[in-house]
């Protein structure tokens, strides 16, 4: 079974779908991931989340109450995910007043965030389980990227803050994954900058911003800031 959306060429699309049953209005929001599949569903309180497998058939459908996530908890052009049981809590604050996010294109060129805003993501949980935010950013096959911000991971138990980016090739098929950071004790803001080289056959990196609970009633408080994503300068031409 594969659902099938518009095709996105820069981040996630949310469609908002009115449907009138009798006197009464219901509104569904339809989330779709970079790979045009529906990610999520959310109506009437509740969230049904999806998962595939490589070749795009529908794995699981799991439905839990819809996270306090919104516009403004969230970083402008990211999108917040969950797995299943999970209930995430996410905020946004701008450092001195003067934060600034980049806008919604997905160019390589334009993912350069200095000042900005950090995200905070708190998560606990009876289960292991995970959340994260995430941006599709087109890139250049054998191209080196450089990966830099900073991160702080505080009330850590049983949990791990990560970077991580995964590749696609222009079949939508993942094809790497990079671990640009993983951070598993406390830990006061802490600058990381890594160079990395696309895949030959890759188009998208998706860069995930994300807490992962290990163990039953693992928790942690994370804190992402000064993200920036940009070609490694000795790929650079002055």
């Amino acid at each position: 079974m594969k659902f099938k959306g518009k095709k996105s060429t820069a981040v996630v699309l949310t469609l908002c779908m009115l449907t009138l049953v009798g006197s009464t209005i219901y509104a569904a929001e339809y989330r779709y991931d970079g790979l045009d599949r529906v990610a999520s569903v959310e109506k009437e309180g509740r969230i049904t989340s999806y998962t595939y497998d490589q070749g795009g058939n529908l794995l699981s459908a799991t439905s839990a109450p819809a996270s306090s996530a919104g516009p403004s908890s969230v970083l402008a052009g990211w999108t917040p995910y969950r797995t299943s049981g999970m209930q995430p809590r996410y905020a946004t604050s701008a450092p001195d007043g003067s934060g600034v996010t980049a806008p919604g294109s997905a160019t390589v060129t334009e993912q350069t965030y200095l000042p900005s805003a950090s995200q905070v993501l708190v998560l606990n949980g009876p289960r292991p389980g995970g959340a994260n935010i995430y941006r599709d950013l087109a890139v250049q096959g054998g191209t080196a990227y450089t990966y830099q911000g900073q991160v702080k991971a505080e009330q850590m138990k049983d949990a791990v803050v990560q970077v991580v980016v995964n590749y696609y090739d222009r079949a939508n098929r993942m094809i790497r994954y990079d671990q640009i950071l993983g951070l598993k004790q406390d830990t006061d803001w802490q600058a990381y900058q890594e160079k990395r080289m696309a895949p030959s056959d890759a188009v998208t990196a998706r860069v995930h911003l994300q807490v992962v609970l290990l163990r039953a009633n693992g928790q942690a408080k994370a804190g992402f800031m000064d993200r920036t994503f940009e070609p490694a300068a000795a790929e650079v031409g002055s």
